[in-house]
C-alpha cells in the first residue's frame, strides 16, 4: 500500500456568514473560507422587465443530449482557481 505524504483534504462547511461562533469554530480548526455564495432573490410577476436577448446569446435547456456539456461547463464554473 502506498501513501501519499501530504494527500490534499477538502471540506464542504455550509454556514450562514453571521453566524460567528461557527465562523470561530471552523477556525479553531484550521480551516479558512475558499469560496462564498450567495441567493438573490426576486419577486415573480410584474417586477420582473423585459430585457431584450444580446445578439449571439443562446438560452437552452437541460436535456439528456447536452448533459456531458452542462456538466463541463458546472464543474468549470466551480473550479477553484
Amino acid at each position: 500500500m502506498i501513501h501519499h505524504p501530504r494527500p490534499r483534504l477538502a471540506v464542504d462547511v455550509r454556514n450562514n456568514a453571521r453566524n460567528d461562533s461557527a465562523l470561530a469554530r471552523y477556525r479553531a480548526a484550521g480551516m479558512t473560507p475558499v469560496r462564498w455564495y450567495s441567493h438573490l432573490r426576486h419577486p415573480l410577476g410584474a417586477a420582473v422587465v423585459d430585457v431584450p436577448t444580446p445578439d449571439g446569446l443562446v438560452f437552452e435547456g437541460y436535456s439528456a443530449d447536452n448533459d456531458a456539456e452542462f456538466l463541463a461547463i458546472r464543474h468549470d464554473a466551480f473550479l477553484v482557481r
